[in-house]
């Protein structure tokens, strides 16, 4: 299938700088980087593999049985997942959730603040504070009395505020493919958890204990199979694939329960992207003729020629949904892990000896079409870098998800001056926030 190219603007010039940065165009056309490539896409290849094994290997040192997040099917029965709390990798969610609402004063959506069922409708009501910079607090005496009323509060995406759990989440979207997000819920007295259907992840209890009921939905004339009940006690957790409803309760003490989110990736969500990539195909193109009154001589390459069969096997290419797959990965957001202190703007403009580089991208880099063997583009973060063979090799050296001296970068760059190279490559990741420092042990 032929593909159109986007511009003109992945020629080389003499004298461009060492890597530039602009935003991601919303249709690239791209693909995985290859470990049957050549050069610099292979080393990109590699490391990126590398980083997806060490990614897997962390969280299986933590929590055992951790890849039931992302391997069980849709509507498939519940995993228990033992000491799944581990995966908090030492960080206090009590203490986290404790002072993201009294220290913090959070945008609005990420706090939710719901009653529970159980509430009578005379019950104490939930209160803001008034709003400052757009961002609201919960009132802490009436959301008290909420809890013991039976209400819950909930802090969306708590992993950005802890850098060692930030750290567990960036290798959850490295090998799920998706941003995955930590939403920690504070139940009170046997207050009721409804997590969307749609949306599989994991309930990890860090306080208290759940009695958690799922049920599968029903797919075509199928009945539903049967509803399954887990117990669930403190420091445990159970992993519920999309497709099934859940109803957690609280016992009389209430629960804190951090609830892991882990998007899958259907392809209905890339309709529109087909639909709009069906406008480049000649397959397509060749059957709309610009005057209805006039004949139409040829319909050689079209769906009267191929057939509708034809196309939806060109839709379903391998080609196709990998290059589907790459724009999903090249969209993934950062994940920055690295302590705030150490990487100064002292220190991106001369990086000390004892800071070492590290990618912040978990979806790492994508390769556009238009890159050759002495050319990159690379796609990731939601931007889209050009840069020459030398500095893809070095951006292909921090992408196994270590740290890296410079000194290490310099050394696979083949050009006549690396280490300038390489300084100028880190500087603008590091100013772009597609990298970050941190202390080399």
């Amino acid at each position: 299938m032929t593909h159109p190219m986007t511009g003109d603007d992945t020629a080389a010039t003499p004298d461009a700088p060492a890597v530039t940065v602009a935003p991601l165009e919303p249709f690239p056309v791209c693909r995985s980087a290859s470990l049957e490539g050549a050069g610099w896409e292979l080393e990109l290849a590699r490391a990126q593999r590398s980083a997806i094994d060490a990614s897997l290997g962390r969280l299986r040192g933590l929590a055992p049985g951790v890849e039931a997040l992302l391997l069980t099917a849709w509507a498939a029965a519940p995993v228990p997942l033992p000491e799944a709390l581990a995966l908090a990798d030492g960080v206090d969610l009590t203490a986290l959730h404790d002072e993201l609402l009294t220290e913090h004063h959070l945008p609005p959506d990420r706090v939710v603040l719901g009653r529970s069922r159980l509430a009578t409708p005379g019950g104490v009501p939930l209160a803001f504070s008034e709003p400052q910079f757009a961002m609201t607090r919960p009132l802490l005496a009436p959301l008290a009395a909420s809890m013991a009323d039976g209400a819950a509060v909930t802090v969306l995406g708590v992993e950005e505020h802890a850098p060692r759990l930030n750290a567990v989440f960036a290798d959850l979207d490295r090998l799920a493919g998706t941003t995955c997000r930590g939403d920690l819920t504070l139940l009170g007295r046997e207050a009721v958890l409804v997590l969307d259907e749609a949306v599989g992840g994991a309930l990890v209890v860090v306080e208290g204990g759940l009695d958690v009921v799922t049920e599968a939905s029903a797919v075509g004339d199928q009945a539903p199979p049967g509803a399954s009940r887990h117990v669930v006690a403190a420091g445990d957790g159970i992993v519920v694939p999309p497709g099934r409803s859940v109803r957690a309760t609280a016992g009389a003490d209430g629960a804190l329960v951090l609830v892991v989110v882990v998007p899958r990736f259907p392809l209905a969500d890339h309709a529109q992207e087909i639909v709009l990539q069906g406008t480049f195909w000649p397959l397509l193109r060749s059957v709309i003729p610009g005057d209805l009154s006039l004949g139409w001589s040829s319909y050689e390459g079209s769906l009267l020629e191929d057939g509708l069969q034809g196309a939806l096997r060109q839709v379903a290419s391998p080609g196709d949904l990998d290059m589907l797959l790459a724009r999903a990965r090249a969209r993934l957001r950062s994940r920055h892990t690295a302590a705030l202190h150490a990487c100064p703007p002292s220190a991106i403009e001369a990086i000390p000896p004892d800071r070492g580089l590290r990618s912040t991208l978990p979806g790492g880099y994508v390769v556009h079409n238009g890159s050759t063997p002495d050319h990159a583009v690379l796609l990731g973060g939601g931007r889209r870098l050009v840069t020459t063979a030398a500095g893809a090799r070095a951006i292909a050296v921090i992408s196994d998800g270590g740290l890296h001296p410079l000194a290490e970068l310099a050394a696979v760059a083949p050009h006549p001056d690396g280490e300038a190279l390489v300084g100028a490559v880190a500087r603008t990741l590091l100013s772009t926030g597609l990298a970050e420092l941190g202390m080399l042990p």
